[in-house]
């Protein structure tokens, strides 16, 4: 299946609410040869919701999409959902553009899954930030690179509510407000502040599992002064 310039409008033609739970394109099952390109949406609660469960695998990638919120007022509302768990992906999402929403609880991209790639992002005027990761699910395997945040904060957020591990971050810039990249998880939980580093070059963290000792934590390499580097538990 493959969907391209498609203009999708959740905003009633005759006025009143936007409907509450809306979804502007959604793909859980579409698998191979399955992508989308030059896509715009707008007013819908959820921009574009990819994967479910092992489901979607495979499929992507899916590139230059526009996402907006106009009508809504209130409420929680996301640009982009991912929740491929085990067994699917990888794919690849390239050239996101959301914002423009003051209300509720307003996120860019949920990334709630594994083997995923963002790539080219840009969000404005988000009041919770742009990219949130793990929070809804653990998330493995994801590589998030060239973002641009102006009024989101935190660009880029690393949830410990359900964790992830094996996560890459590259090439982040802010326009000096905020949080640039913030990793709530331990060990090396650490904030990065606009104020002090507007642009963000290097972040990954990963798991590590000495079978000989018998022990497992996590490797962090970066370049984030407000971060620490870790290397088989220990602060290099």
């Amino acid at each position: 299946m493959d969907i391209e310039n498609v203009d999708i409008v959740c905003v009633p033609y005759a006025g009143g609410a936007n409907p509450t739970g809306s979804i502007g394109l959604e793909n859980i099952y579409g698998e191979e040869s399955t992508r989308s390109d030059y896509i715009t949406i707008h007013g819908c609660y959820k921009g574009f919701h990819l994967g479910s469960g092992a489901q979607a695998q495979n499929s992507g990638p899916f590139n230059h999409f526009a996402i907006g919120f106009n009508g809504i007022t209130t409420g929680a509302v996301s640009c982009m959902n991912y929740t491929g768990t085990s067994g699917s992906g990888p794919t690849t999402i390239q050239n996101f553009s959301c914002g423009g929403y003051s209300g509720g609880t307003g996120v860019g991209v949920y990334i709630d899954g594994v083997n995923l790639r963002v790539i080219d992002i840009h969000c404005q005027n988000l009041n919770n930030g742009c990219i949130e990761v793990g929070k809804n699910a653990y998330s493995e395997a994801i590589k998030i690179e060239n973002v641009v945040c102006i009024s989101a904060s935190p660009c880029v957020d690393l949830s410990n509510s359900q964790g992830s591990e094996s996560i890459t971050v590259e090439s982040i810039h802010t326009d000096n407000s905020g949080i640039t990249f913030r990793d709530n998880q331990s060990p090396g939980a650490c904030t990065v502040l606009a104020s002090n580093e507007a642009h963000l070059g290097f972040y990954s963290r990963s798991a590590y599992s000495n079978v000989q000792g018998g022990n497992t934590g996590n490797n962090i390499l970066t370049t984030a002064s407000e971060c620490i580097n870790l290397f088989n538990g220990h602060v290099m």
